[in-house]
């Protein structure tokens, strides 16, 4: 009898100590979660805070572009006139070289000859400066259409930047390979000819201007010889429109929180040691790619 209470208060002592351990266990991953969590949050902050400064600077340079556009053209309606002058002005000097040529030959009149002499330097003179004018116009209109130019190519790698921080993104990927004991409990391993599972975890999280809803998750693991593993017959379209096989794949809710995410890839064959990748794909996009080895 008293064998039997001193074996019912073992029972009952174990039975506190493997509670304290999972209580102890829950409590350092409740930590865990809550450092990774603020981590995340001082991020988002962060990124928020920068997609601030680029939509600011996209709005400036956008009303510098098109301050420089409206001049652009102006100077361009400026040199058109200028052009006009300049054809008008040729139109009148070759009329006045064909009068002086008839008044030489028909006219004595050398007072009349020589005012039309004098008018005719005139619009040379006149034609020089106009001349003159429209070059420098047109270095102007040079010089603004390189500045256009340039303010164009910052607004498309500032709107290019804008929207790449609307993608999802794949973050903290890590791989375990789990073998299979009868006996003894599971253990992860790093030797190839052991592993049973690989379980591949990562979180999916993007900034705050990114869309809510579905998203297509693809995960591809490719063997030492780079072959894609256990693909089936279904494909996904990739982001350069081309079809592609995948090891796993899963559909997600995004509601703007981080999102975590396990695959389970049971391998019926013994693995070949050697380099392992692993390509994730969030709506066809390749947002995160890891590595790890098999000896």
């Amino acid at each position: 009898m008293e064998n039997n209470k001193e074996k019912q208060v073992r029972k009952q002592k174990t039975a506190a100590m493997i509670i304290a351990a999972l209580l102890l266990i829950s409590i350092i991953l409740n930590v865990v979660f809550m450092l990774r969590s603020r981590n995340l949050s001082e991020d988002n902050k962060e990124l928020t805070a920068e997609m601030d400064l680029v939509v600011a600077e996209k709005a400036e340079i956008s009303e510098e572009k098109e301050e420089y556009r409206n001049l652009l053209d102006e100077k361009r309606r400026e040199a058109a006139n200028l052009e006009q002058e300049v054809k008008d002005l040729e139109e009148d000097i070759r009329a006045k070289d064909v009068r002086i040529v008839h008044l030489t030959r028909e006219v004595r009149d050398t007072e009349k000859l020589n005012k039309l002499k004098a008018e005719h330097e005139e619009l040379k003179e006149e034609h020089s400066k106009l001349q003159e004018k429209l070059e420098t116009l047109n270095e102007e209109i040079a010089e603004l259409s390189e500045k256009y130019e340039d303010l164009q190519e910052e607004y498309d790698a500032i709107f290019a930047k804008a929207e790449e921080s609307k993608k999802l993104n794949a973050y903290n990927i890590t791989v375990r390979n789990k073998q299979y004991r009868f006996i003894f409990r599971d253990r992860y391993v790093d030797r190839a000819r052991r592993v049973d599972n690989t379980y591949i975890n990562f979180e999916i999280h993007s900034s705050v201007f990114a869309e809510t809803g579905e998203r297509d998750i693809h995960v591809l693991l490719y063997d030492p010889n780079g072959n894609l593993m256990y693909p089936g017959t279904d494909t996904f379209e990739k982001e350069d429109e081309t079809q592609s096989g995948y090891t796993i794949t899963r559909n997600v809710m995004y509601e703007g929180d981080p999102v975590l995410l396990e695959f389970d890839i049971e391998h019926d064959e013994r693995l070949d040691s050697g380099d392992y990748a692993i390509e994730v794909y969030v709506d066809g996009l390749l947002t995160r790619t890891k590595g790890f080895r098999l000896e």
